[in-house]
């Protein structure tokens, strides 16, 4: 059984999909992205048959 995570963004009026092994490396990017562009990213887990549909959003941290 292999779990995929997966980062969907939009730029420049599309949709992308980043997918990622390791749930790190996707949370990271998700974050990196979701500052870069100021926007909230999707950030979940697809996988064969467990627990399909886990998601979050992952929120651009705010200036201080």
């Amino acid at each position: 059984m292999k779990r995929l995570w997966y980062v969907r963004y939009r730029e420049n009026g599309y949709s992308r999909v980043k997918t990622f092994a390791h749930r790190e490396a996707a949370a990271q990017e998700a974050q990196r992205i979701a500052d870069a562009t100021g926007r909230p990213v999707e950030l979940g887990m697809c996988s064969t048959g467990y627990r399909e549909g886990i998601r979050y959003t992952v929120y651009p941290r705010r200036e201080s």
